[in-house]
């Protein structure tokens, strides 16, 4: 089981790594047409990802799986705002409320609590990435990851406390890892998203300067 669950969370980083790089060329790059129908399609896009991370789990028990989901819309809720956020998170808890199983209840227990999570930190905390956010994004994946822990109160009372035990370690260190890794890749693209902006910025002043003085 130990090792089903490692193979499971490589399978969804690497998910998560796809979708990292999506967010540069779809979102980041659109850095004024962000209208609601540009939000609504970003919102179904995110259902989409979360979709197929619930498709690559770990399976614990029947229609009991684990999955990077709560890393992915608290994520989400942190860089994508509102919109997009809470049209993934009702979505996809409507994906897994079809697919049932006795984890039902505490799946769209976590699609809700994460995703709310990564809002409240991005409203409350605005300049979170203007202090450590390496410490904002361990406290955030922390945090989320407690929550999702108590989430375990919706699975059937008889394997609350199996299945808490055996998640346990993976969702307090490994989980918030993930949050932590994904959270950096995408402050780095930002990063250097902005580095080139400003550099083209430049240029084109420069260009205009001379143009300027070729004039005179």
């Amino acid at each position: 089981m130990k090792e089903s669950i490692v193979i499971g969370l490589i399978r969804n980083i690497a998910i998560l790594l796809t979708f990292s790089i999506l967010y540069d060329h779809f979102w980041a790059s659109r850095t004024k047409v962000k209208g609601l129908a540009f939000k609504s399609v970003a919102g179904v896009f995110l259902a989409g990802v979360v979709i197929i991370l619930i498709l690559t789990p770990w399976n614990y028990d029947s229609g009991i799986f684990f999955d990077t989901r709560s890393v992915m819309l608290s994520i989400s809720g942190l860089f994508f705002g509102p919109v997009p956020t809470i049209i993934a998170m009702v979505i996809s808890s409507i994906y897994r409320i079809i697919l049932g199983g006795s984890g039902a209840y505490m799946g769209v227990a976590v699609i809700f609590s994460s995703g709310t999570i990564g809002l409240l930190w991005s409203r409350y905390r605005p300049d979170w990435q203007k202090k450590n956010s390496l410490i904002e994004l361990v406290s955030l994946g922390f945090f989320v990851h407690v929550v999702m822990l108590a989430c375990t109160l919706f699975l059937p009372t008889e394997i609350i406390i199996p299945t808490f035990k055996q998640i346990f370690f993976s969702v307090i260190l490994l989980y918030p890892l993930s949050t932590v890794m994904l959270g950096k890749y995408i402050i780095k693209q930002d990063n250097n998203r902005n580095t080139r902006d400003a550099l083209e910025r430049s240029e084109k002043r420069w260009q205009f300067a001379l143009e300027g003085a070729g004039d005179g």
